[in-house]
């Protein structure tokens, strides 16, 4: 998935979870780098109504990479402690796997003895990948200089988002939302399903400013 996160997941188990969904802590373990534990954001309003804690079952969406690093509170680790020579199995493009950046998800849940909830089917269920080719590249706005109301080009390269036979499906709008800043755009009319960008090239999309 991409460096940004954003995918929204559920975290099933046949039992064990506080039945307050934000009682559930959940906790990503590196598979690149050895021993290093990072804590997930407290699940949100949003992600308690989507689950069902009694059932087994809790909402969450993956954090964005640098979420993770900043995790500890002291940015103990960055990007570039996954590509460092002195870990060579950490090189997202090195082989032996993890190719890309791993992390195993677990639960520790509150009880009269700490309890942590591992997967035992890891690839299938429990653990995430993100991957630079699914992350696209921010290159340009053009014109610079923009005021509210401008139609403005986005300058970008997808990367291998908008891949034939990947995601996202024909019938899916190429982008969640474009933001400048804090501010929405607006792209009706200029944007629609249909609306892709090539493969590792930097191509550009029109878009309203607020």
């Amino acid at each position: 998935m991409s460096m940004m996160g954003g995918a929204e997941i559920f975290i099933r188990s046949n039992g064990g979870f506080d039945d307050m969904p934000p009682q559930n802590s959940i906790i990503l373990e590196s598979q690149n780098i050895a021993d290093a534990k990072f804590a997930g954001h407290v699940i949100n309003d949003d992600e308690a109504f989507a689950s069902n804690a009694i059932g087994g079952m809790l909402a969450y969406t993956v954090p964005s990479v640098l979420d993770v690093f900043s995790s500890t509170g002291t940015k103990k680790y960055t990007y570039y402690d996954f590509d460092d020579s002195t870990l060579p199995s950490a090189n997202p493009h090195a082989a032996p796997a993890p190719y890309g950046l791993v992390f195993e998800l677990s639960v520790k849940v509150p009880s009269a003895v700490e309890e942590i909830l591992i997967c035992k089917t890891k690839w299938s269920n429990c653990r995430i990948r993100y991957d630079e080719v699914y992350t696209p590249m921010y290159i340009d706005t053009v014109p610079s200089q923009v005021a509210f109301g401008m139609t403005v080009n986005m300058m970008m390269n997808p990367n291998r988002v908008h891949s034939s036979g990947d995601l996202p499906k024909v019938t899916y709008d190429p982008f969640y939302y474009l933001k400048i800043g804090n501010t929405l755009t607006d792209w009706e009319g200029l944007i629609d399903s249909s609306t892709r960008l090539g493969d590792w090239v930097t191509g550009s999309v029109s878009t309203r400013v607020g």
